[in-house]
């Protein structure tokens, strides 16, 4: 009975000390935007709208013509992107992808956005 008693009382710590590794999910690499808008100053604000708080998220300057937003999704989240604080607002998908952004100020409405499936699916 003794014995019984001492392998039952014995019996949770060997089950303590049996711990798991941890398995890391491999971090996803995120996306990199990179644009080329000509007709704006260098150091006009990028930036894109947070989809529920109207707030700037993820803010950068355009130098020369060109500019560089990095960040990662959890998911495919709709987003507007902004330039200079002021409308007009660019809708676009975005999702852990390599985006390039071209085109003109004059013609900001019909900016070329490539690289992001979600994006290309939305404009089907």
């Amino acid at each position: 009975m003794k014995k019984i008693f001492i392998l039952l009382l014995v019996i949770p710590f060997f089950s303590f000390s049996q711990t798991k590794k941890k398995v890391e999910t491999p971090v996803q690499n995120g996306f990199v935007i990179t644009g080329d808008v000509t007709g704006f100053p260098n150091g006009t604000a990028v930036s894109f709208l947070n989809d529920q708080t109207g707030q700037p998220e993820k803010q950068t300057t355009i130098e020369n013509g060109k500019f560089v937003i990095k960040g990662q999704m959890p998911q495919p989240s709709f987003k507007v992107l902004i330039f200079g604080d002021q409308p007009p607002g660019v809708p676009l998908f975005l999702d852990n992808s390599n985006i390039k952004i071209s085109g003109d100020k004059n013609a900001i409405d019909k900016l070329s956005i490539t690289g992001s499936p979600s994006h290309a699916q939305y404009m089907e």
